[in-house]
């Protein structure tokens, strides 16, 4: 949520992006969101959201305390609310829409391309909450939220690097969820682009990171390099200085490959 917008603002735009859902006024003062004739959730204003779900699954949801009975019906299993007073529960309210989203959007039709998709890096760390601490202080991160287990364990901690989302979860050894550190290594670089790439390495560098790959102009036309993370991640530091012809490129890579 920004600073100019509201929390049903916030809410309603993600929202109605989704493919096939309307949205508009009730007749009991809600604002409601609907797939076909099928409701999804409503709003009341900036503070409450109300929903309906299967009783299973308003049971989950209950047991891990994201809704609560619904004022009008809170002796029944299914109606269930959930008030906002923060962005951590504008996300949730919109991961709840999500759920009876997806039960209720139409099917997609043979060969139909999917109309919208999003990819965002889940990453395993031994310790997630130091791990957020790093990547805000290095890398220029800003947590969004968080969802913590018994224990104090965090199942889910979401980063944002600008427009981009990255995930975060501790270990659970016993669930076979384990880090970089524990495997004793990764197969991934994660690419982060900044317009000040020399002050972001050496924040990192300053932080405790390891140099893969010492910070230089790149033939592709980046100022790049690379590091490993205190939590065994690796990241590509890249700022972009000019503009390469796709000849130029061929041709040094030909080069760089040759012998």
């Amino acid at each position: 949520m920004t600073s100019e917008q509201t929390a049903s603002q916030t809410i309603t735009a993600e929202v109605t992006s989704w493919p096939g859902v309307t949205a508009g006024p009730g007749r009991r003062g809600e604002y409601a969101f609907k797939v076909g004739r099928h409701e999804i959730g409503h709003l009341h204003g900036d503070h409450a959201a109300h929903f309906s779900f299967p009783k299973t699954v308003w049971a989950e949801l209950m047991a891990e305390g994201r809704i609560v009975p619904h004022p009008v019906f809170p002796d029944s299993q299914g109606p269930a609310a959930r008030r906002i007073t923060g962005d951590g529960d504008v996300r949730d309210v919109i991961a709840l829409m999500r759920l009876n989203y997806d039960r209720r959007r139409p099917p997609r039709r043979a060969g139909q391309r999917l109309s919208a998709l999003a990819i965002a890096p889940h990453l395993v760390v031994r310790d997630a909450a130091a791990a957020a601490e790093w990547y805000t202080a290095a890398l220029g991160a800003e947590e969004r939220g968080r969802l913590a287990v018994p224990g104090g364990k965090l199942m889910q901690l979401e980063l944002r690097f600008g427009s981009s989302t990255v995930m975060l979860a501790d270990e659970f050894p016993e669930m076979g969820v384990l880090s970089p550190l524990s495997i004793g290594g990764t197969a991934t670089v994660l690419h982060l682009s900044t317009d000040d790439v020399d002050a972001v390495w050496q924040r990192a560098i300053d932080g405790g990171a390891e140099v893969r790959q010492p910070l230089a102009e790149a033939f592709w036309g980046e100022r790049y390099g690379q590091i490993t993370d205190p939590f065994g991640h690796r990241w590509g530091l890249a700022q972009h200085v000019r503009d390469v012809p796709r000849e130029q490129l061929e041709r040094a890579v030909a080069e760089l490959f040759a012998g």
